[in-house]
């Protein structure tokens, strides 16, 4: 069975260049001798003490409103780590003077530090509105609407970046991403080569190659990929190391994928689901042992995962350890009474050992369950039909029948009321 692989759009690609403040220089814009004055002093004394110059700046906007010296204070504020205190600095500059130079681009920069995705690109696109592009407002704005999934307009901004910009592999990488939102996974990997070609050891871009190239259906290309960066030595996320092996799966390359499996486990950092998951592709391709190692991981982070338990039961089954398969499937009852294929197994190891009053019990509380319902009294009928219970085997097949029309129930059930109908067979013997 051919597991379909996962998705390793699972990992987030987004990659946020550095969002920065353009400084305010006092010759840009009209000062005051006293707003020029402060902010002289307020650079000096940053120098050595930016709590004492944002202080200074504060003690002067106590008496007077001024755009620039807002600036100024963002700026400060930026610098320190006060992203929050920054952005309403930004706020007042560009309400006292929606003219400020720099005022709405620096505030969208702050703003998409905070995550505000639509109002940063409210705010740069009306800075670039008033001022024109410039290479650090459209990088950002590009990074912003890759966030809110605005793939055409992302790359506009981007490649306006890029033609002053042209080598540079962020802007690559960027743009990679603005056409894998538009399913356009040729073009994606042409741009993340691009951005490789400029810096190699950078796991997103390798990951971001074989994005592409397994929703361009060349799975084998996407191994290519992941294993360029391990040799490289580069640390992938363990997602992603783990989505390198169900690419091995799915190629057949199983020994390889239950040792890259391992080397999950090893780092503990793997969900229970994907643990289960690849237990059941390798007992559906016959190598329980396989198995059994990943379902008993599954069960050290949770000894009442029922499945877990069914996946220890199957592959006991395959190698004919009835005992340890019919424990197993106990324990995944007891995990999860609802557990119908546990419960036909149980029914199943019971009928083999000649109980068949538990087989039956086992087989009707797995018909309670919608999902095992028409196994279950085919197991029933079965069981019946083997034990010479015809009138029972009967009613079992009709309700079958009724829930599940096939015309093979008919006809068995046509078969079992003619023998009835004829009655037990005679004695033999001779006149």
């Amino acid at each position: 069975m051919m597991r379909p692989v996962a998705p390793i759009a699972a990992v987030s690609f987004l990659f946020f260049f550095g969002l920065f403040l353009t400084a305010v220089e006092p010759p840009t814009v009209k000062l005051s001798s006293r707003e020029a004055a402060v902010i002289r002093k307020a650079r000096k004394l940053a120098e050595t003490d930016v709590a004492a110059a944002e202080s200074l700046l504060r003690d002067f906007l106590a008496g007077k409103e001024s755009p620039a010296v807002f600036a100024e204070l963002g700026a400060l504020m930026s610098k320190r780590g006060n992203v929050a205190g920054a952005v309403g600095a930004f706020k007042r500059v560009v309400a006292l003077d929606p003219s400020f130079p720099g005022g709405f681009k620096n505030l969208g920069k702050l703003l998409a530090q905070r995550g505000r995705w639509d109002e940063a690109v409210s705010a740069l696109r009306r800075g670039i509105e008033k001022e024109g592009p410039d290479v650090s407002s459209c990088r950002v704005l590009g990074q912003c609407l890759l966030v809110l999934e605005e793939y055409v307009e992302a790359e506009a901004a981007l490649r306006f970046a890029l033609m002053a910009q042209g080598d540079d592999a962020d802007l690559f990488f960027a743009l990679a991403q603005a056409a894998r939102g538009r399913k356009r996974y040729r073009e994606c990997e042409s741009l993340v080569l691009e951005a490789l070609k400029r810096k190699s050891r950078w796991p997103e871009a390798w990951i971001l190659l074989a994005h592409a190239r397994v929703e361009d259906g060349r799975e084998e290309e996407a191994i290519d990929a992941l294993e360029g960066a391990r040799f490289l030595g580069l640390a992938l996320p363990p997602r992603v190391v783990w989505t390198l092996g169900d690419l091995y799966f799915a190629a057949g390359l199983r020994r390889q994928a239950a040792s890259v499996y391992r080397e999950v486990v090893r780092g503990g950092e793997v969900a229970p689901e994907r643990l289960a998951n690849a237990a059941l592709s390798f007992l559906a391709a016959g190598d329980a042992k396989e198995a059994v190692f990943l379902a008993s991981e599954v069960l050290k982070r949770d000894p009442k995962d029922a499945r877990a338990w069914e996946i220890v039961g199957e592959a006991a089954l395959e190698k004919n350890d009835w005992e340890e398969a019919e424990k197993a499937f106990a324990h995944a009852v007891e995990a999860d009474p609802l557990s119908g294929r546990a419960l036909l197994r149980l029914g199943e190891l019971a009928a083999r050992k000649k109980k068949y009053a538990e087989a039956v019990s086992f087989f009707r509380s797995a018909e309670t369950i919608e999902r095992f319902e028409e196994a279950a009294l085919r197991a029933e009928a079965g069981l019946f039909l083997r034990t010479g219970r015809l009138e029972e085997a009967l009613r079992a097949l009709e309700k079958l029948n009724r829930n599940h029309p096939n015309e093979r129930w008919g006809a068995l059930i046509a078969e079992i009321e003619k023998r009835l109908a004829e009655g037990p067979p005679e004695a033999g013997g001779g006149e």
